[in-house]
């Protein structure tokens, strides 16, 4: 049996397609284009530092004294007036919640009733709400015009750093109790915390706490498998919960895999292993009330978007129905939003799978000796022109999931302005930065071989303009200012998008307009967060250093 004809070289991507598509910072630093200029060993090593190193001992002292009272019924001075966790509890919802609806308001305001009456106790119960306030305290509603003052949110003492760091100390030392349990509110607490510590920029913590939901969250789907063996129908997945728990429990098992896994991409960690659990939901399921809506039951062709990008319908128009309620629109807009990302990052997982399988063309996968038995054979270099196909391809899934978007979600595609409302700003951020990824392959290999194959050539360049375009969109688009729970992301996204707008200016490449307004707004962007971001500081010079060079 004839082996397979040997590509010739020029037909080859001449590196590995995840050091081309440089989604960390760190990976577009590493560009031949830099000339190894930059540590980039350096840039997160803040973010793994203890910033509490010296308080080990004033902790242990706090909580003892805080366990002595443990039989009162609030366990510690400073709170905010009990009836203003009402106040707070209705920020988290407003300001936090719409972004991960894993939490049943009816349920939380039992728990709040509970706490107006008898206190803060030491159960599950009182930690989530602990966590509700700290966040409801920490968050501010989005306002895409920073300069000018909100419209919605009339001045009041709140965003508090100092109230919420009282309500999350409090929270974090009942933390310990509650994740010893294998129930649903541990996985809550543990993920609110997480959220916690991306809103403060602690990513480390927050990498902990997101990595400790998801494990929590896989032990409770396992729990509910074993618990249930006799029945001849189950399954960790199964019917056995009632429908307003199976449903929760579907948001917070996507919740803790989507936080989970943005975050380890940037920190270049490890994760859980929930992603791998054979998990049956496509989607999570909303409420009865959201799911039988006329404008959801009309948009349902966008939740079951295919694995290719084959004919489907694009979403036609919802049937005249009378207008909902404001709250119920509100509900309505956050599950389009929610499920509209999980779908997006679906697309984002199998690009994944094949842009980033290329090794680097002098590696071992050029060897003729026998896989040894039992493991994959070596993964080959990857064709330039099947690169270009499978771009092309995913483009299409791209394009596909837009045109068939809720109209309540429809984000402009050539405005550079912010989005009026939060969530459609996150989305078309997300949408733009997988897009980017999808062509920056292509802009690495003209910025470092501007000399491709001429039948290559042409695609190559389009799809390269395209990604310049795409990053200089981003970073003028971003609102420098917001705090949330992706803030850190953000920024990061900003730094390496203008590290290759910065890249392709050195190559000499033609440059979208705006490009270098964006390059200054990342620097920008970097000097309003150097003060609370690790990691910043160390960004600001790598930009400042590339500007000097342009």
């Amino acid at each position: 049996m004839g082996s397979k004809p040997v590509p010739d070289a020029s037909e080859i991507f001449p590196v590995s397609i995840a050091t081309a598509s440089g989604s960390r910072v760190e990976a577009v630093l590493q560009w031949p284009i830099f000339k190894g200029q930059f540590c980039v060993e350096e840039i997160l090593a803040p973010v793994f530092a203890d910033s509490h190193e010296d308080d080990d001992d004033d902790d242990e002292r706090e909580g003892w004294q805080e366990r002595k009272g443990m039989g009162k019924s609030e366990p510690e001075n400073g709170y905010q007036a009990q009836h203003e966790i009402a106040t707070l509890v209705q920020r988290f919802f407003r300001n936090v919640h719409t972004k991960n609806p894993i939490l049943d308001s009816a349920v939380l305001d039992s728990y709040v009733y509970d706490i107006e009456k008898h206190g803060f106790g030491w159960s599950g119960k009182s930690c989530l709400v602990l966590l509700v306030c700290a966040l409801g305290s920490v968050s501010a509603p989005y306002n895409p015009h920073p300069s000018s003052l909100s419209v919605t949110e009339p001045p009041t003492k709140y965003p508090s750093f100092e109230i919420s760091a009282q309500y999350f100390s409090a929270a974090k030392k009942r933390l310990g109790i509650v994740m010893s349990s294998n129930k649903l509110i541990a996985v809550q607490c543990l993920f609110l915390a997480g959220i916690y510590h991306m809103y403060t920029m602690n990513q480390f913590a927050a990498w902990k706490m997101f990595n400790a939901a998801s494990v929590s969250c896989e032990g409770y789907l396992h729990r509910k498998e074993k618990s249930k063996a006799s029945d001849t129908a189950s399954s960790m997945f199964s019917s056995w919960s009632n429908e307003p728990t199976r449903h929760l429990e579907q948001r917070i098992y996507w919740s803790c895999l989507k936080s989970e896994l943005e975050l380890c991409s940037q920190l270049d960690t490890s994760h859980s292993g929930l992603n791998e659990l054979d998990y049956p939901h496509a989607f999570p399921s909303p409420p009865r009330e959201i799911s039988t809506s006329v404008a959801f039951q009309s948009s349902t062709s966008f939740f079951e978007q295919p694995r290719s990008a084959q004919i489907l319908s694009p979403h036609t128009s919802a049937t005249t129905a009378p207008p909902l309620p404001e709250d119920r629109q509100e509900d309505e807009l956050t599950w389009f939003y929610y499920l509209a990302e999980i779908a997006l990052r679906k697309v984002e997982l199998r690009m994944s799978e094949i842009f980033a399988i290329s090794p680097p063309a002098h590696s071992s996968c050029s060897s003729t000796s026998a896989t040894p038995a039992g493991l994959e054979e070596p993964r080959r270099p990857i064709k330039t022109e099947d690169l270009l196909s499978s771009a092309n391809e995913f483009e299409l899934q791209l394009n596909l999931w837009y045109s068939c978007l809720p109209h309540v979600l429809k984000f402009p595609l050539d405005s550079r302005d912010p989005c009026h409302d939060e969530r459609l700003q996150y989305l078309r951020q997300r949408y733009w930065w997988i897009v980017s990824m999808l062509y920056r392959p292509f802009l690495y290999h003209l910025i470092h071989h501007p000399t491709p194959p001429q039948a290559l050539a042409t695609r190559m360049t389009v799809y390269a303009r395209k990604g310049l375009e795409i990053d200089a969109n981003f970073i003028l688009s971003n609102v420098i200012t917001h705090r949330h729970h992706g803030a850190w992301l953000t920024i990061r996204a900003v730094t390496g998008n203008s590290l290759v707008l910065g890249a392709a200016k050195i190559a000499g490449m033609m440059m979208p307009a705006g490009w270098r307004d964006a390059i200054t707004a990342a620097r920008n962007c970097l000097v309003y967060w150097e003060s609370e971001v690790r990691d910043a500081g160390a960004l600001r010079k790598v930009v400042e250093a590339v500007e000097r060079e342009i």
